[in-house]
């Protein structure tokens, strides 16, 4: 598994036209309590909504991601807005494989206006010329159209359906060869 050297230390922000990404702490918690209460933001993700309580565990695994491997999921602001939790994204491992994820989630506000196409490409940048991944993949729900479109978008090829989280999905791959940047 990928582990970011001490010699190129793990970025705690992202920035993209429109957003700020900042490595996730527990400041974040009650950001990300409001968005994962959402049945409709939580739909491809977990199929219901999150106690505060499975939050709060979360966020600790979030963090607990960057310790040991030194990258993970960013809490996703409007820069204009850097203190209203509106999303989260970043890069972790696929559970238990070994894979490297794209992953991004958005409030339903945001839905529509190309912010998870806009983070994607920073994520997909920073992975492989920061964090030097050979491939990054996707994955999306099989209801889930418009998260599949995002991947297309981002260039990343379909590779065909997959199981993972307990749930059919569609996955999608990129090698930093055939990234386009």
């Amino acid at each position: 598994m990928l582990r970011v050297s001490a010699s190129r230390p793990a970025r705690p922000t992202l920035d993209t036209e429109r957003l700020k990404l900042h490595r996730v702490t527990p400041e974040h918690t009650d950001g990300f309590a409001a968005l994962y209460a959402k049945p409709e933001v939580m739909r491809h993700l977990t199929g219901r909504p999150r106690s505060h309580e499975e939050t709060v565990a979360h966020v600790a695994k979030m963090m607990g991601h960057w310790e040991t491997h030194g990258f993970g999921l960013f809490a996703v602001t409007l820069r204009e807005a850097p203190a209203v939790v509106m999303g989260r994204a970043g890069l972790c491992y696929l559970e238990d494989t070994g894979l490297v994820e794209i992953a991004y989630l958005f409030d339903t506000p945001y839905w529509g206006r190309g912010l998870a196409t806009e983070v994607g490409r920073e994520l997909l940048r920073w992975g492989f010329e920061e964090l030097e991944l050979e491939r990054i993949i996707g994955i999306a729900n099989l209801e889930n159209v418009a998260s599949q479109a995002v991947l297309r978008k981002l260039g990343m090829a379909h590779e065909g359906r997959a199981f993972h989280y307990g749930n059919d999905v569609e996955r999608f791959s990129c090698s930093r060869t055939s990234w386009s940047g």
